[in-house]
């Protein structure tokens, strides 16, 4: 029953954060039209329900390489703890 009641949490968390994009103003970087760094200042941007899914997307992009590293280092931690050399 806690794993679900923690389930419930989450998702409400999220759709929390999710309306809350509908009502604050934020700032964001880019470039403009020639080229050159832009701040925009108050713009209210909603995210949208598919930008929920594109930043799962970037993020699992971003952290997949150290995930990977991680998981190699213990594999080999592993495999050295298992050597009789090693101990």
């Amino acid at each position: 029953m806690k794993k679900y009641n923690l389930l419930k949490i989450v998702c409400i968390t999220v759709i929390f954060l999710f309306l809350l994009t509908f009502f604050i103003p934020v700032s964001s970087i880019g470039y403009n039209e020639s080229y050159s760094l832009a701040v925009t200042k108050g713009a209210i941007s909603s995210e949208g329900f598919f930008g929920l899914f594109n930043d799962v997307n970037t993020t699992i992009q971003v952290f997949a390489n150290i995930g990977l590293f991680i998981v190699a280092i213990g594999c080999l931690y592993a495999v050295l703890s298992k050597s009789e050399t090693y101990k």
